[in-house]
């Protein structure tokens, strides 16, 4: 028996699970229903799948899949790489496959790698049964012991997760060659989510037993070639549990921003793409583009760093900053008037609106009164923003840079060369006053990314926020127990959002997640991951 610290941090139900939800029918990327799905009334494009193609026909085996993915993965270790679609999530599951996967049909997370998942004692308990015949790449067996192996490494190494799990499992056993049973500390209905990306994502012994990781799953795909800022190439596993792939490769590349993505996949350059700037969305829409679309509250923000000697530990500050900042001009000027402009944590768009509570709004002279106080008390008034380089974010740094110039900020840009740079300063050294980002809460269980982004002691809270109101609410939403227990502690929680400013929003982000006519078979999970097991281009 293996033993871990516990806290009892419990999510919503099951089918209130999952963090940013890329969900889509069971039958792959083909099938998507009719393109021009606006409403009548709105003109909006539901969330969901979008476009249409023809049948698919008979599938064809062979060929190379190139994905223009949104971020280059900081390691192919899933303890450094944090597993979501929008940083290399997607070929951490093609080499080592996830235990649990989200089905958007059924509502819930089913297992995928797992066998069964069953849960007991009003979710206290939960246990997974494993095929007894999966072996990793290497030929060595996936059994129990490999799992709680592999999720011990991941707890032990610090992946993303591992704070919320570690003081969460009380004890995690191996008891019997393909059975695992997990104790919490208290219930926890929406366990598996944690399960569908990095922890549940089992990389076998000998790829953390030596000097350095190798990358060795049970994935449908091993690593062929990697090649850093050009491109990530998996190649088919032979003997995958479910069969060869038809796929002979998955092939990753990073394109330098939203028009290269956008141009590729209508070239065919590549045959899908990542995209959630607000304009191409939108025209990729108008085109009748096939994909996955959903909508995230606080797509596009403003990190605040409020650790000691930053500007935005001072409370004052960032008050200034929101009031400074009209998302309205940033979507005229930068997004073409695509973005839904807010400076609420959930828009109005989203179920969680938090009627009867006011955003703090923009008021020039409070803010200068504002920065005049902070720089009574020794603030020079300088501030670095952090952004790409493209052009649609040196348009948003500098339609920024004038909103607060005009109230007293002095503002110098650091434009960085390629997302990944802007991860590694934001996340890795934090060296940073102000950094666009996004927080991207989905409305099936805003808790996880909440967590991850507001909680003082999660490792992935860029800004370093840490206030303990926060901290309660944050363990009050865990153990909410019906949406009506929800609403009540979200309104409480964008009351202090609006209140104490932690990150400074702009809008809700549209991704999509777009595939040309020829791209079938294709499996969304759960955090914007593909699954490309089954994935085959027609002729």
């Amino acid at each position: 028996m293996r033993s871990r610290p516990g806290l009892g941090i419990r999510m919503r139900a099951a089918a209130m699970a999952g963090t940013l939800v890329l969900a889509g029918c069971s039958g792959g990327a083909g099938a998507g229903h009719d393109g021009g799905n606006a409403d009548p009334g709105t003109g909006r494009v539901p969330d969901g799948m979008v476009g249409q193609q023809a049948e698919p026909g008979q599938p064809v085996g062979g060929g190379t899949l190139t994905f223009a993915a949104y971020a280059e993965p900081t390691s192919l270790d899933p303890t450094e790489t944090i597993a979501h679609g929008t940083s290399g999530g997607a070929a951490l599951a093609a080499v080592y496959d996830v235990l649990v996967r989200y089905d958007h049909d059924a509502g819930e997370y089913v297992p995928w790698l797992a066998e069964s998942l069953e849960s007991a004692d009003g979710g206290r308990q939960w246990t997974v049964e494993l095929p007894d015949d999966v072996e990793f790449s290497d030929g060595t067996p996936l059994d129990a012991e490999a799992v709680v192996g592999s999720i011990e490494y991941y707890l032990s190494a610090g992946g993303s997760d591992a704070p919320l799990l570690e003081r969460t499992i009380d004890t995690m056993t191996a008891t019997a060659g393909t059975t695992v049973v997990f104790e919490l500390s208290g219930p926890w209905p929406g366990f598996p989510t944690m399960l569908a990306q990095g922890a549940g994502m089992i990389v076998a012994p000998a790829a953390r037993d030596g000097a350095e990781f190798e990358p060795i799953g049970a994935g449908p795909f091993t690593l062929e070639n990697y090649a850093p800022s050009e491109e990530l190439v998996l190649a088919a596993n032979d003997d995958y549990r479910l069969g060869r792939p038809p796929l002979d490769r998955v092939r990753f590349t990073w394109l330098p921003g939203p028009e290269a993505k956008r141009d590729a996949l209508e070239s065919g350059a590549v045959d899908v793409a990542y995209l959630r700037e607000p304009s191409h969305v939108r025209r990729q829409l108008d085109s009748g583009a096939t994909g996955f679309l959903t909508t995230l509250s606080v797509g596009n923000s403003i990190t605040i760093n409020q650790r000691d000697g930053r500007p935005g530990a001072d409370r004052r500050v960032r008050r200034a900053l929101a009031l400074a900042l009209r998302p309205e001009m940033v979507s005229q000027r930068v997004f073409e008037g695509a973005a839904v402009p807010s400076k609420r944590l959930f828009p109005e768009t989203s179920e969680w609106y938090a009627e009867g509570v006011e955003p703090l709004g923009t008021d020039v002279e409070r803010a200068r009164k504002l920065v005049d106080q902070a720089r009574a008390d020794g603030f020079d008034g300088s501030v670095e923003l952090v952004n790409g380089s493209d052009p649609s974010a040196r348009a948003e740094s500098m339609a920024i840079k004038a909103m607060l110039e005009q109230v007293g900020f002095t503002v110098e840009i650091f434009a960085a060369r390629s997302i990944s740079e802007q991860i590694q300063k934001i996340y890795a050294t934090k060296d940073f006053d102000l950094a666009s980002s996004a927080l991207s809460v989905g409305d099936a269980d805003p808790y996880p990314r909440l967590t991850a982004g507001l909680h003082s002691e999660s490792p992935v809270n860029a800004g370093g926020y840490a206030n303990p109101e926060m901290d309660e609410l944050l363990g009050r939403l865990r153990r909410a127990g019906t949406e009506r227990e929800s609403r009540a502690v979200l309104t409480g929680i964008e009351r202090l959002w609006q209140a104490d400013v932690p990150i400074l929003t702009l809008s809700p982000m549209r991704t999509l997640i777009a595939w040309n006519p020829d791209v079938y078979g294709a499996v969304p999970t759960g955090e914007s991951i593909m699954l490309f097991h089954d994935t085959w281009l027609a002729g």
